[in-house]
């Protein structure tokens, strides 16, 4: 399914990505899987069973809350050459989350970067508590909230919530977290990241 993607990220990675550029990713991946402009909880177990990936949910270190693992000792240690795994003291919104980061690692930093041919190398890039300053790991936000929360469906419903609740902030926030399975925290910071692009 996604096998295009996979292939022109071998021929050009996509490391030195703009933020604008990994939002394209993001809606790549949902056009290939049938999810564009779909008013749906995007499957992102779906999309990752579809690129390889195996899922497993358990005990982590108390600053990491997932981490991603490709390649090198992975199979031999979890039956599988490309896993993620997330914690199981996590929501189901916030693991989702997390899977979609991880998978903004694997296809932005991972495929195609030279320094990766060699298969005894393990990738791993874990997803911590702390705050996300640096370029890679806001741009992995970025791809994450078009992932899960896709910029069109997002302002529409963002709007049909106002509409709903006369403005009701607290009725907006619960309403677009579950509509599309997210924690509230990603939800404010994702309004904030729309508005700013648009004119109402």
């Amino acid at each position: 399914m996604y096998d295009k993607i996979i292939t022109n990220l071998e021929k050009s990675p996509a490391n030195n990505y703009t933020m604008e550029e990994a939002e394209i990713l993001a809606n790549m991946i949902l056009k290939l899987g049938g999810y564009i402009d779909k008013n749906i909880v995007i499957p992102i177990i779906n999309i990752l069973s579809n690129l390889g990936f195996k899922i497993y949910s358990s005990e982590t270190p108390k600053t990491i809350l997932g981490n991603i693992f490709v390649s090198g000792n992975t199979k031999k240690s979890y039956g599988s050459n490309k896993i993620i795994i997330v914690s199981n003291k996590e929501s189901l919104f916030s693991q989702r989350y997390i899977m979609a980061y991880e998978l903004a690692y694997y296809l932005i930093n991972y495929v195609g970067r030279e320094k990766y041919y060699d298969k005894n190398y393990t990738f791993s890039k874990a997803y911590s508590k702390i705050k996300h300053n640096s370029f890679d790991e806001i741009r992995a936000d970025k791809f994450a909230n078009e992932l899960l929360m896709p910029k069109k469906i997002f302002l529409e419903q963002y709007l049909k919530a106002i509409k709903k609740s006369d403005y009701n902030n607290e009725y907006i926030i619960t309403y677009l977290s579950y509509f599309f399975y997210v924690e509230q925290s990603c939800v404010k910071r994702r309004i904030i990241d729309v508005l700013s692009t648009i004119s109402i």
